[in-house]
């Protein structure tokens, strides 16, 4: 996926948070959760590799980082 579909995805996800009335912080928690398992399922199932594994943990990282700001 690259980086202007991310942020239309972000954006769609940010006008659908709106109107649910859910927080932004509770969104972005539930996502965050939601990605964290999908990641270890890869793992415990045998779908990711290390390498992979790492490259997803980053990009988390780096995600939790912009949230931040």
């Amino acid at each position: 996926m690259n980086k202007r579909q991310m942020i239309v995805l972000g954006l769609i996800g940010l006008l659908a948070v709106s109107a649910s009335g859910t927080s932004f912080a509770e969104t972005i928690g539930n996502r965050v959760d939601n990605q964290q398992e999908r990641i270890d399922q890869g793992v415990a199932s045998g779908e990711l590799t290390a390498r992979e594994t790492n490259k997803l943990d980053k990009k988390e990282a780096k995600i939790q980082t912009n949230i931040a700001k």
